[in-house]
Protein backbone atom coordinates (compact mmCIF):
# COMPACT_ATOMS: atom_id res chain seq x y z
CA UNK A 1 0.00 0.00 0.00
CA UNK A 2 1.54 3.53 -0.88
CA UNK A 3 0.54 4.80 2.59
CA UNK A 4 2.20 2.19 4.12
CA UNK A 5 5.56 3.11 2.26
CA UNK A 6 5.49 7.05 3.58
CA UNK A 7 4.97 5.53 7.13
CA UNK A 8 7.31 2.82 6.78
CA UNK A 9 10.04 5.68 5.55
CA UNK A 10 8.78 8.17 8.59
CA UNK A 11 9.42 5.24 11.24
CA UNK A 12 12.86 4.44 9.59
CA UNK A 13 14.03 8.83 10.10
CA UNK A 14 12.02 8.91 13.75
CA UNK A 15 13.99 5.45 14.93
CA UNK A 16 17.48 7.08 13.44
CA UNK A 17 16.63 10.18 15.23
CA UNK A 18 15.28 8.37 18.69
CA UNK A 19 17.55 9.06 21.65
CA UNK A 20 16.19 6.23 23.65
CA UNK A 21 16.40 2.66 23.56
CA UNK A 22 13.32 2.72 24.03
CA UNK A 23 11.79 5.57 21.57
CA UNK A 24 13.77 3.07 19.28
CA UNK A 25 11.97 -0.11 20.27
CA UNK A 26 8.51 1.96 19.64
CA UNK A 27 8.98 2.81 16.35
CA UNK A 28 10.34 -0.37 15.26
CA UNK A 29 7.18 -2.31 17.40
CA UNK A 30 4.91 0.52 15.31
CA UNK A 31 6.42 -0.97 12.16
CA UNK A 32 5.44 -4.21 12.79
CA UNK A 33 2.04 -3.44 13.69
CA UNK A 34 1.53 -1.63 10.42
CA UNK A 35 3.01 -4.63 8.18
CA UNK A 36 0.06 -7.01 10.56
CA UNK A 37 -2.41 -4.33 9.88
CA UNK A 38 -1.43 -4.72 6.09
CA UNK A 39 -1.43 -8.19 6.16
CA UNK A 40 -5.20 -8.48 7.70
CA UNK A 41 -6.60 -6.01 5.44
CA UNK A 42 -5.47 -7.79 2.45
CA UNK A 43 -7.51 -11.10 4.22
CA UNK A 44 -11.01 -9.16 4.74
CA UNK A 45 -10.34 -7.86 0.87
CA UNK A 46 -9.94 -11.40 -0.14
CA UNK A 47 -12.55 -12.53 2.41
CA UNK A 48 -15.07 -10.07 0.59
CA UNK A 49 -14.28 -11.08 -2.59
CA UNK A 50 -14.97 -14.83 -2.21
CA UNK A 51 -18.00 -13.69 -0.45
CA UNK A 52 -19.20 -11.77 -3.36
CA UNK A 53 -18.25 -14.48 -5.78
CA UNK A 54 -20.02 -17.46 -3.55
CA UNK A 55 -24.16 -17.50 -4.08
CA UNK A 56 -24.02 -19.78 -1.37
CA UNK A 57 -23.40 -16.94 1.12
CA UNK A 58 -25.36 -14.24 -0.72
CA UNK A 59 -28.69 -15.21 1.63
CA UNK A 60 -26.51 -15.05 4.66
Amino acid sequence: MEQNKWIEEELKILTSEAGSYQEKALMQELGKLIDEQEVRIERLRGEIDGVMWSPNKWKE
